[in-house]
Protein backbone atom coordinates (compact mmCIF):
# COMPACT_ATOMS: atom_id res chain seq x y z
CA UNK A 1 0.00 0.00 0.00
CA UNK A 2 1.77 3.56 -0.49
CA UNK A 3 0.16 7.22 1.45
CA UNK A 4 -1.43 9.76 -0.45
CA UNK A 5 1.00 12.46 -1.62
CA UNK A 6 -1.06 14.92 -2.47
CA UNK A 7 1.23 17.90 -4.23
CA UNK A 8 4.23 15.97 -3.29
CA UNK A 9 6.93 14.80 -5.32
CA UNK A 10 8.18 10.67 -5.94
CA UNK A 11 11.66 12.03 -7.01
CA UNK A 12 14.84 11.49 -6.11
CA UNK A 13 15.63 15.06 -3.45
CA UNK A 14 18.88 14.47 -4.17
CA UNK A 15 19.55 14.78 0.01
CA UNK A 16 22.94 15.51 0.92
CA UNK A 17 24.71 13.95 4.14
CA UNK A 18 24.54 16.83 5.72
CA UNK A 19 20.81 17.27 5.15
CA UNK A 20 21.12 19.58 2.78
CA UNK A 21 19.82 19.43 -0.72
CA UNK A 22 21.69 18.67 -3.55
CA UNK A 23 21.96 20.80 -6.89
CA UNK A 24 18.89 20.13 -8.91
CA UNK A 25 17.08 19.18 -6.45
CA UNK A 26 12.80 18.92 -6.86
CA UNK A 27 11.60 19.77 -3.39
CA UNK A 28 12.03 23.64 -3.58
CA UNK A 29 8.58 25.14 -3.03
CA UNK A 30 7.42 21.47 -3.63
CA UNK A 31 5.81 21.13 0.60
CA UNK A 32 2.88 22.43 2.28
CA UNK A 33 2.19 25.10 3.59
CA UNK A 34 2.20 24.47 7.75
CA UNK A 35 0.79 27.82 10.33
CA UNK A 36 3.14 28.27 12.83
CA UNK A 37 5.68 26.29 11.85
CA UNK A 38 8.23 28.12 14.19
CA UNK A 39 9.33 30.53 10.52
CA UNK A 40 12.86 29.07 10.35
CA UNK A 41 14.42 25.82 8.31
CA UNK A 42 16.71 23.40 10.56
CA UNK A 43 19.79 25.82 10.17
CA UNK A 44 18.42 28.75 10.88
CA UNK A 45 17.20 29.86 7.57
CA UNK A 46 14.10 32.36 7.69
CA UNK A 47 11.35 30.45 5.96
CA UNK A 48 10.02 32.07 2.33
CA UNK A 49 6.25 33.03 1.96
CA UNK A 50 4.39 30.62 0.25
CA UNK A 51 4.87 27.05 -0.55
CA UNK A 52 8.06 25.84 1.50
CA UNK A 53 11.05 23.63 0.78
CA UNK A 54 10.43 19.71 1.26
CA UNK A 55 12.57 18.46 4.65
CA UNK A 56 15.15 20.26 6.93
CA UNK A 57 16.68 22.68 4.59
CA UNK A 58 14.76 25.86 3.18
CA UNK A 59 17.79 27.05 1.25
CA UNK A 60 18.42 26.69 -2.50
CA UNK A 61 20.29 23.29 -3.66
CA UNK A 62 24.03 23.01 -3.12
CA UNK A 63 26.58 21.59 -5.12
Amino acid sequence: MTRPNPGGTTEDPKLRDDFRLGDGSPAPAAGAVIENNGGKDWFGNELKPGAPTIGAYAGRGVK
